[in-house]
Order: C-alpha cells, then structure tokens, then sequence
C-alpha cells in the first residue's frame, strides 16, 4: 500500500487497476520521450492515477481546479510535484494551461485534462 492510499477507501483496487494499465500500456522509455501535464480535480482518488501514471511518465505541473480541491490531497501533490492552483478566472482565460504546456521546452506535451479548461489553448499551443 502507498501512501496515497489513505485518501479513499477504494484507493487499493484503483492502484491494482491503475498499476496494471499504466504497465501494459506505457513503457518506462515512453516517459522520458514526453512530460505531461495534468490539469485535474484534487479529490480522494487523484493521488494513485497521478502516483500510477508518475511511475511512468514525467509529471511536469499539476493543475488543480479550484472548486474542487481537497487541501489534503493539493499538499501530497505539491510535497512530490510542481503544483500549480490557478483561480476559477485565471483557469478559464486560458494563461496557466498555455503556460505549463510551454514551460519545460520539451519537444512533445501531453496534457491530460478534466473539464475542458484546456480546451481553448490546445490549437494555439500545438502551432507555438
């Protein structure tokens, strides 16, 4: 058991399940090809997916949507990840997503995404 599994009583089967996904699906060579940036809810089950998918890919920023953060969990994130907790209206405008897919200057970004926040500077970032 990690220790993202206190956060949610189902968080040992999501692990399990997460786990054998992510290995399946992912090589460990595959992460150092790209970064992703995750731009999410931090609620009770997000550290394992976030644990599961950092075994194999490179978590360059995390992204919390503010109206749904547990405070518990955006500290577990921010003591392993560069976190970054954008208002509602910073969110929105697009400015902190176009950012981080910007920031580290590697060649190839995945951006995996809840809410379609990133929606509007997806096609503008791909061209920059």
């Amino acid at each position: 058991m990690t220790d993202a599994d206190s956060f949610d009583l189902f968080n040992e089967a999501r692990a399990r399940f997460l786990s054998s996904m992510a290995s399946e699906h992912l090589s460990s060579s595959e992460g150092t090809l790209c970064s992703v940036v995750i731009l999410t809810h931090l609620l009770a089950d997000r550290p394992v997916f976030i644990e599961a998918l950092s075994r194999y890919l490179t978590i360059s920023r995390v992204i919390a949507i503010p109206y749904s953060t547990d405070q518990r969990v955006a500290d577990w994130v921010a003591a392993r990840f560069t976190l970054a907790q954008p208002s509602l209206q910073e969110l929105q405008q697009g400015g902190v997503v176009r950012d981080a897919l910007l920031h580290d200057g590697t060649a190839a970004q995945i951006l995996i995404e809840i809410g379609g926040y990133g929606a509007r500077v997806t096609s503008g970032v791909g061209r920059s």
